[in-house]
């Protein structure tokens, strides 16, 4: 699973009111029958039933950082150079071969260098530094050096779901289908399947790409890329725009980049798409041609 289980305690809380005005409409419209009811099932709370999408529901399922954003950041620099930010802002994050990313707090952005003795975690365990993106919510601990430029020996993404807050959703999602189908039946209508595990979201890692740049003009050429999560159906893209794609592995791409791509100097994101309902967009990297 990954990122975001945006609104999700909203949704439920929708989705659990309008059910229970079905249930009561269900159990006093005279149109109807009793709970032993059948097929006159009310015709308009069976289109209601017919219209609930539960795929749709869980592909909106992600996790918000809005309460994240409201609690205030707080920001502590010792004289002795110790550093301790929580809440701050991710602005950028690692460029290939650059172990350095920027974070955003009190209007201040400073550069976060890590190393392999930093300890990289999420609310849920350790993180790999592919897991951070753009506009997640961090906590650094390390040393500042005179130059404004964090050593960091700790970095904790709070973006990432914990396994408590996964266990919940499910368990809220499930009750949803759960009371869903008792309406389902009465209806006459068929159940809804809870969701296995095999239709969490499968959005791809980016790690590197290769090369990393080009000189303008030359002639196309196949930028490798490496991850995690790459499926037969990612799509690499080139600012935005998709390329011809081969699958080679879960961790390894092969995408076609033509000659008109590299005619003038650009710098440009390249990102791994992976359609359908559980899909989603990698975190980018960039590419140079000068």
């Amino acid at each position: 699973m990954t990122k975001k289980l945006k609104y999700a305690s909203v949704i439920f809380a929708i989705l659990t009111i309008s059910l229970g005005a079905m249930n009561a409409k269900a159990d006093n419209d005279d149109n109807g029958k009793d709970d032993n009811g059948k097929k006159n099932f009310p015709a308009g709370i069976t289109k209601q039933i017919q219209a609930f999408d539960i795929n749709k529901l869980l592909s909106n399922v992600k996790i918000s950082d809005d309460d994240l954003k409201s609690k205030p950041a707080s920001l502590t620099i010792n004289p002795n150079g110790e550093f301790k930010l929580n809440g701050g802002v991710v602005v950028t994050i690692p460029a290939a071969g650059n172990p350095s990313f920027t974070v955003k707090s009190w209007g201040i952005t400073f550069a976060v260098n890590y190393s392999t003795l930093t300890n990289l975690r999420t609310q849920n365990g350790a993180m790999l530094i592919t897991e951070l993106h753009v506009g997640d919510i961090v906590n650094i601990q390390g040393k500042i050096d005179a130059n404004g430029v964090v050593l960091a020996t700790r970095v904790e993404n709070l973006s990432i779901a914990s396994s408590e807050q996964n266990v919940q959703l499910r368990n809220q999602i499930n009750a949803l289908i759960e009371r869903l189908n008792l309406l389902l039946g009465k209806a006459g209508l068929p159940p809804i399947a809870t969701p296995t595990a095999t239709q969490a979201m499968v959005v791809p890692t980016l790690a590197s790409v290769s090369p990393a740049s080009t000189t303008f003009g030359s002639a196309g050429f196949t930028l490798t890329l490496t991850g995690t999560n790459f499926t037969s159906a990612s799509i690499a893209k080139w600012a935005g725009t998709a390329l011809t794609t081969t699958f080679v592995s879960q961790t390894q791409l092969n995408a076609a980049v033509p000659a008109a791509n590299v005619a003038t100097t650009t710098n440009v994101l390249i990102t791994v798409f992976n359609p359908g309902t559980y899909g989603g967009t990698s975190n980018a990297l960039p590419f140079s041609v000068q």
